[in-house]
């Protein structure tokens, strides 16, 4: 699929023209020696000595045409070109998987090419739906590399109107039913620009963000709110224990519906929150999706369309439960979920 874009020859120099694709697209591979038979019959290309100089002038057409186009960077390795197949279940592992919706192959959202890329061709990759028979998540199975989606990430939260004071209203309620006292310390993954984070600070908590993209972290800490710069998941929740020490609270809006790795994101959080802390979720409503045909909320960035069966499964593998559920005007319909370690909450009516 990495070559196929720029792959055209039918004829027999096939062979050549795909060592010279996989070596120029910086794609590993393996030539195996085979041990061929006697050829049976005439070759159709070099029986007779005008064919094999004609075959000779076409094969060296082929090279420097071939040469032309990759100095015009018409051939070029892209780390946007570079995706992966997941048929594991990203919740339960399982390999269940049904597909129920196929848009062909889309290049991915955001990625804005400029006036030089327009020369070339944009990478494009499939964009398919599944389901799990196990769990229930609806998924995409192919996984664009996210270094290439997010560290120059164009999204900023707080560059939308009237976001802001969504986003007050959002820390407002986290402080008045989860944190009674100030000096709490509250990390927040996919931070983004920090917006949500200052409201935070500003009401004396300690906070600190976590977000790959280094054009927003930059933003973020203009605000005074510290932000690693890398994906959140066990080993950085560690790094963050060693240094701060437990999260009284944990955020992530539109983080698990964008992360591959759902068990990694849960093994960071267990290593992070706090005995009787609260991890706080908001994601899109898989159910939006259906009942105001909001399909345009498909593409490579969100791997998965939440909803509440699938997170129950995933969280009871890490001894995490839901025990409160909101649904929030946020992107049409979306889910705010408060999870906690298994027993530590009364789970409420709402979930």
């Amino acid at each position: 699929r990495k070559i196929e874009p720029y792959f055209d020859s039918g004829d027999p120099k096939f062979a050549t023209e795909l060592i010279l694709l996989t070596a120029s697209l910086k794609i590993p591979f393996v030539e195996i020696p085979v041990n061929y038979r006697s050829r049976v019959g005439e070759s159709t290309i070099i029986s007779h000595w005008y064919k094999l100089i004609r075959w000779a002038f076409k094969l060296m057409w082929f090279f420097f045409s071939f040469r032309a186009k990759w100095m015009l960077g018409k051939i070029k390795p892209n780390p946007e070109n570079v995706f992966k197949v997941n048929n594991v279940c990203r919740g339960c592992e399982s390999r269940d998987l049904v597909k129920f919706l196929d848009f062909g192959n889309q290049p991915a959202a955001n990625s804005f090419q400029n006036k030089e890329e327009l020369t070339g061709d944009e990478p494009r990759f499939p964009l398919e739906v599944y389901f799990c028979g196990n769990c229930n998540l609806v998924q995409l199975i192919h996984v664009v590399d996210p270094t290439a989606m997010f560290r120059n990430y164009i999204y900023l939260s707080s560059g939308i109107p009237k976001v802001s004071p969504y986003w007050q209203a959002y820390a407002q309620q986290v402080m008045a039913d989860y944190l009674p006292e100030k000096n709490r310390f509250i990390v927040e993954f996919g931070s983004n620009d920090g917006i949500l984070l200052k409201f935070f600070k500003d009401s004396g908590h300690k906070v600190l963000g976590v977000d790959p993209a280094e054009n927003v972290a930059k933003i973020a800490e203009g605000r005074g709110v510290p932000t690693i710069v890398d994906f959140f998941g066990e080993v950085v929740a560690s790094e963050i224990v060693k240094n701060h020490g437990r999260a009284e609270v944990i955020i992530a809006n539109n983080v698990l519906a964008h992360t591959d790795d759902h068990q990694d994101i849960c093994r960071g959080v267990k290593t992070l929150l706090a005995p009787k802390g609260v991890w706080v979720i908001e994601a899109p409503y898989l159910i939006d999706m259906f009942e105001n045909l909001t399909y345009d909320t498909i593409y490579h960035e969100h791997l998965s369309f939440l909803s509440i069966r699938p997170l129950q499964k995933l969280f009871a593998r890490h001894g995490l439960e839901i025990f409160n559920a909101n649904v929030v005007q946020a992107q049409g319909q979306s889910l705010r979920l408060f999870v906690g370690y298994r027993g530590n909450h009364l789970v409420l009516e709402t979930v």
